[in-house]
């Protein structure tokens, strides 16, 4: 990328100017503009430049993990229990970075990111906690980490995750502790 050489192109960049292509397509300059200062934000940037955001990474991911313990003490366990957590890191960090475009059927995408622009980071991490908590008859039944991969790689179809996200729970303690991040 010719604004942020230290950046440069990332995998998963392309679902994120995909997205701004669909809503700005006859404006080639808006478009790239949207794009460098959407990948400029904090919680973009974080997920972009990979290697020297973990600390930030690694914050999300408690945050969200405070989040689906509060949503779902059951699950939490659970998957703690099957050593899941990591697993469930690596698999959203896609989300995390794609703003779940790769994963949602675009109306849902486009709706989770007019929330994500308005809110931030916090509205990813419902959307995170929410996924779960629409499969989490199906993960109570996996029996080890790796079954997870099959259960939330796949694009989420049937699944409404703009109605749950709403209904996640995030506690006042980690909305502030992402406020502070900023």
């Amino acid at each position: 990328r010719c604004d942020r050489p230290d950046v440069g192109y990332v995998q998963g960049m392309s679902y994120v100017a995909a997205m701004l292509c669909l809503h700005i397509p006859d404006n080639e300059y808006e478009c790239f503009m949207c794009l460098a200062n959407l990948l400029a934000s904090h919680h973009c940037f974080d997920f972009f430049r990979l290697g020297q955001s973990y600390n930030r990474i690694e914050f999300i991911y408690e945050i969200t993990d405070i989040c689906l313990e509060k949503n779902s003490k059951k699950l939490f366990k659970h998957l703690k229990k099957i050593d899941g957590l990591r697993d469930i890191h690596t698999i959203f960090f896609q989300q995390f970075q794609t703003l779940f475009v790769r994963n949602l059927p675009i109306e849902q995408a486009t709706l989770l990111w007019d929330a994500f622009l308005r809110d931030g980071t916090v509205v990813m991490i419902r959307a995170c906690v929410a996924v779960l908590l629409l499969l989490e008859t199906k993960i109570m039944q996996t029996e080890f980490s790796g079954e997870l991969m099959r259960l939330l790689m796949p694009m989420y179809k049937g699944i409404d995750v703009c109605q749950k996200v709403n209904e996640v729970v995030v506690p006042k303690r980690c909305i502030i502790m992402l406020r502070e991040m900023q």
